[in-house]
């Protein structure tokens, strides 16, 4: 194993652990089940138009690979994908999003009914496909709700109910520009057809299906929970009669105001999702996901520590890893991951901080094993409430430990940092 990868697990441990001691005091969080499926009291029979723009000038610092002369050595001289900040660019403007949205309770339902729509047309992976990018109705749902019972059911399409950094909204809370290297590659899902190219948009973490949650005060704590059935499939038509199964469960201790998006709070969290997914025409594997974590935040400060499982389709990058390989799945494969997030607000507009990430895919060994490293120092800057300025730059290192061929590991050694830098401007 190498120094670097030695320290750069170190540094990741150390993270984790700060983030760990932190649970010692309240927090500052959101409630996502009602956030994004239900609607504020007082509002009956609104509806409201809303949105946000974000553009980013973003990519890697890095070279070309040299030094191959196994069966990559037709690449050599060329930048490898996993320096790809989109397409084949290294750095590039974008207009990362630009999202317009309708949402409220309907006229006439007197509160009982709500809906959610959003349309995505932005440049990212919700609008990219094989004839380019395209407007994406990214959420569409309808919700019925008996508020006296604490319950609600959500239909359409919209969030799975997984982890705290995939469900989050982007444009409000969300610490760093880009997710994860966790969460991008064991949660977001991407369509591809039987040469392994894509054949739609990613997941975006969305489905469409049933959901029924529910949220309930108790005291000084509050219990939140969701049960969902859904197609297993990231577009909006069913590829077969299997079901994906999903399930959360979240309890929150609530110090301060209970406003669903900023409020002080302790809250852990567990979610499991199951199904399954077709690898070629007569092959099916099962696809498991588990996690749990925890988040708080007080007198300015935010930690969240999250660790996932996965089972069944498992991404594992481009192969080749060039412009133009095929996108490649392990359909029976294991991986586990770890992400922590630790902030501090200066002066309540400005917000520095610290995202550390952990993934071993494959970790029984074997040459397909991979190992990835991360940490995303960022600065935000908040101005207004309708305006954020973020700096994200994210030092990055992989591994390929149990024997996988020399130029695996000579392209791993190219991964250069992440720069990002992203204005947010919404209306909401």
């Amino acid at each position: 194993m190498s120094a670097r990868l030695v320290t750069a697990r170190l540094i990741t441990a150390r993270l984790l652990l700060a983030s760990l001691l932190l649970f010692a005091g309240p927090t500052l969080g959101a409630d996502w089940l009602s956030l994004q499926g239900t609607e504020p009291e007082g509002e009956a029979g609104k509806l409201r138009l809303w949105g946000f723009v974000q553009t980013s000038y973003e990519g890697y610092v890095a070279d070309a690979v040299t030094g191959l002369d196994g069966p990559l050595a037709a690449h050599e001289g060329r930048v490898s994908s996993v320096n790809h900040v989109w397409g084949p660019s290294r750095l590039a403007f974008r207009v990362n999003r630009a999202r317009v949205a309708i949402r409220g309770h309907l006229p006439g339902t007197e509160g009982r009914v709500s809906t959610f729509n959003a349309l995505e047309v932005g440049q990212n992976g919700l609008t990219a496909g094989p004839n380019g990018y395209q407007p994406n109705l990214v959420d569409a749902s309808i919700a019925l709700h008996a508020p006296e019972h604490g319950l609600h059911l959500r239909l359409g399409k919209f969030k799975t109910p997984l982890a705290d950094e995939s469900m989050e909204a982007v444009f409000l809370t969300a610490a760093t520009i880009r997710f994860s290297v966790v969460t991008a590659r064991l949660l977001m899902e991407r369509p591809t057809g039987p040469d392994r190219t894509l054949t739609g948009p990613v997941s975006g973490f969305r489905d469409v299906g049933a959901q029924l949650f529910g949220v309930h005060d108790l005291g000084p704590t509050q219990l939140s929970w969701a049960a969902f059935v859904s197609n297993g499939t990231p577009g909006l038509t069913d590829e077969d009669e299997r079901k994906d199964l999903t399930g959360r469960l979240q309890l929150s201790w609530l110090p301060g105001k209970r406003r669903p998006a900023r409020r002080e709070e302790i809250s852990g969290w567990i979610y499991g999702q199951t199904g399954h997914r077709r690898v070629e025409a007569d092959h099916v594997t099962r696809r498991t996901r588990l996690g749990a974590g925890a988040h708080l935040r007080l007198a300015g400060w935010r930690a969240r520590i999250e660790g996932v499982y996965a089972n069944g389709m498992i991404f594992t990058g481009r192969k080749p890893p060039f412009a133009g390989g095929a996108l490649s799945f392990d359909p029976d494969a294991d991986a586990w991951g770890l992400t922590a997030l630790l902030t501090y607000r200066i002066q309540g507009i400005y917000e520095v901080g610290v995202m550390a990430a952990h993934l071993d895919q494959d970790p029984d060994g074997g040459p397909d094993r991979r190992v990835f490293d991360e940490a995303t120092f960022l600065l935000r800057w908040h101005p207004a409430r309708a305006f954020t300025a973020a700096l994200n730059v994210t030092l990055r290192r992989a591994e390929a430990p149990d024997g996988a061929p020399a130029d695996v590991q000579t392209v791993l050694d190219s991964m250069g940092p992440y720069v990002g830098l992203e204005i947010t401007a919404r209306e909401f």
